[in-house]
């Protein structure tokens, strides 16, 4: 099981009054709450944009009170665009992430899904290798 952040951030995918009532009720402490009881139950790990505001200290706060260490997987949006600047950006995202001690990094679908088409497979637009997904054998 994983716990999704969502729910933490607002984002209900139901309305727009849905996301505004998360946002306003959730913050740091309660979503550190919310993880403590899933910690409790042998719920170790997490899938979010680990750099959204408070996510780090949440996730810190919740393994502080629990002395369980939670396994992060984050879902970074990132910079498609075919341009040595936009390849730049998307590797410093993902740097980023490392930095901040994620345990996988795998780019949110909003990245993932303009680069595929059906008909002809992964877009010859932008290379995974050149922005340093796959390392080259």
């Amino acid at each position: 099981m994983i716990v999704g952040s969502n729910w933490f951030y607002g984002f209900s995918h139901t309305s727009n009054a849905k996301d505004q009532h998360i946002r306003a009720t959730m913050n740091t402490s309660k979503i550190a709450d919310v993880l403590e009881v899933f910690l409790a139950a042998g719920v170790d790990t997490y899938m979010g944009q680990m750099q959204y505001p408070g996510q780090k200290e949440a996730l810190e706060e919740a393994q502080q009170r629990t002395g369980r260490k939670i396994i992060v997987i984050s879902t970074p949006g990132l910079n498609i665009g075919d341009t040595p600047e936009a390849l730049d950006e998307a590797r410093r995202t993902i740097e980023r992430d490392a930095e901040l001690g994620v345990s996988i990094c795998m780019p949110h679908t909003s990245a993932t899904d303009p680069l595929w088409t059906c008909e002809h497979g992964p877009s010859a637009t932008w290379s995974c290798t050149a922005a340093g997904f796959v390392r080259p054998a």
